[in-house]
């Protein structure tokens, strides 16, 4: 069994998988599996993760990325999970610098590397949606993590109730219950991509939910940041 279990949900991504499976090629820390979910794509992106022999593939009937992530997790195994969304990337010594990390503290049960937004280049005159995705003031991403696996027996799934913002609510849910989320290389080493059908863009109401992941993200930042230096009383 692989120590790490990578797991990339996939929606109608086709245009993005051989470079996003590319950058898992390129990875110099080599004792990970990968398990990728097709949640009911119809552009090609099964047929594309079915001629990478190192892919196992899960077909999943269309239900949404939480149900997919949730689907990762109980497919596969390993002591650490990190997730990998089907259009983003990772620098080739990712697992390798977080996985250190982890082995060297196990008083931590997650670490983030650090990460940006970039501009895919079908994107050559941004809309307003897709500039408040590049400029928002995010710092935690569950895709930025490696994570013990243990620590989704203690927080639970991921909440298939939302559309969007899945991810950063799992981790909102393990601040609350002491988790520190600020445990970071200091590195970035994961890049996502605004392009033009990203979920946040398109999901139904997704203006309304989009504010609303951004503002519980500027909060969240504000309180963990005032956590971390002792401002709230808590040290």
């Amino acid at each position: 069994m692989a120590r790490i279990a990578v797991l990339i949900p996939v929606y109608n991504a086709a245009r993005f998988l051989p470079q996003t499976l590319e950058c898992l090629r390129k990875q110099t820390y080599r004792d990970f599996s990968i398990t990728a979910a097709d949640d009911g794509s119809t552009d090609g992106s099964l047929e594309i993760l079915r001629s990478y022999p190192e892919v196992k593939v899960l077909a999943l009937p269309h239900g949404g990325v939480a149900k997919a992530r949730n689907a990762l997790l109980a497919a596969s195994e390993g002591e650490y999970v990190a997730f990998l969304d089907a259009d983003d990337l990772w620098d080739s010594d990712r697992l390798e610098k977080q996985v250190a990390f982890l082995d060297e503290h196990p008083e931590y049960e997650l670490v983030m590397s650090g990460f940006q937004t970039f501009l895919d280049a079908e994107v050559t005159d941004p809309n307003e949606s897709q500039k408040e995705i590049f400029n928002a003031p995010f710092r935690y991403s569950m895709t930025a993590a490696l994570i013990r696996r243990s620590l989704f027996a203690r927080i639970g799934n991921i909440n298939e109730s939302l559309d969007i913002g899945e991810d950063f609510d799992w981790l909102i849910r393990a601040s609350t219950e002491g988790v520190d989320i600020n445990i970071s290389i200091p590195e970035t080493k994961m890049y996502y991509r605004i392009h033009n059908t990203n979920t946040m863009l398109t999901a139904p109401n997704s203006r309304e939910k989009r504010f609303r992941m951004i503002a519980a993200a500027a909060r969240a930042g504000r309180q963990l940041s005032r956590r971390g230096s002792g401002k709230d009383g808590k040290q």
